[in-house]
């Protein structure tokens, strides 16, 4: 009797072919689900840089996390070309009030790669004080995994990045991650 000696067989090309299909569709219905697209950032140490500020209220020329060390910190990405983040602007413009007022026990900073003249003049004509910084080679947007904008950091008072919020979120969306800024160690 002969021994019986099976091959192994690869699956055929078309199996191959539809489950790369079934991931490609998964992968797309996660997109329009409006699925925020996590970066692993969540746990690990904020990344440090020191920027030029472009608001004119700027008590100090350059920010960064390390000046908000002690106080949860809200770093939120934006441009003034993201009609998703000019939306948002009355929101962020009042948390930064709040922030900065007496009492007060977070920061917010906002960071933007574009022209600082342009920037400026979009919050001077709008009439919108937010603390914001230029991130002109987007080294700091690279370094966050910021893929799209508008993107927000909540980083803890030891400097913790506590949740990132992908895309354009309500105000009540904003202070949960704010809250969980506040509580983290």
């Amino acid at each position: 009797m002969e021994a019986h000696n099976p091959k192994k067989r690869s699956p055929a090309p078309w199996i191959l072919g539809i489950g790369a299909l079934l991931a490609i569709l998964s992968a797309i219905a996660g997109l329009r689900s409006g699925a925020p697209l996590a970066t692993g950032l969540e746990g690990t140490a904020a990344p440090e840089f020191l920027l030029p500020r472009l608001d004119s209220a700027a008590a100090q020329p350059k920010s960064g996390p390390a000046q908000s060390r002690g106080k949860p910190l809200l770093l939120h990405f934006w441009s003034p070309s993201c009609e998703p983040c000019v939306a948002e602007l009355p929101t962020w413009q009042a948390l930064a009030a709040q922030g900065r007022a007496p009492g007060g026990d977070f920061t917010v900073l906002t960071v933007t790669a574009e022209e600082p003249a342009d920037v400026r003049n979009f919050l001077t004509q709008r009439k919108i004080q937010l603390p914001t910084v230029l991130d002109a080679d987007a080294a700091v947007h690279e370094a966050y995994h910021v893929a799209g904008i508008p993107h927000t950091v909540a980083i803890s008072k030891t400097g913790v990045i506590v949740r990132e919020l992908v895309g354009a979120h309500s105000a009540q969306e904003l202070e949960q991650a704010l809250d969980a800024a506040r509580n983290a160690p």
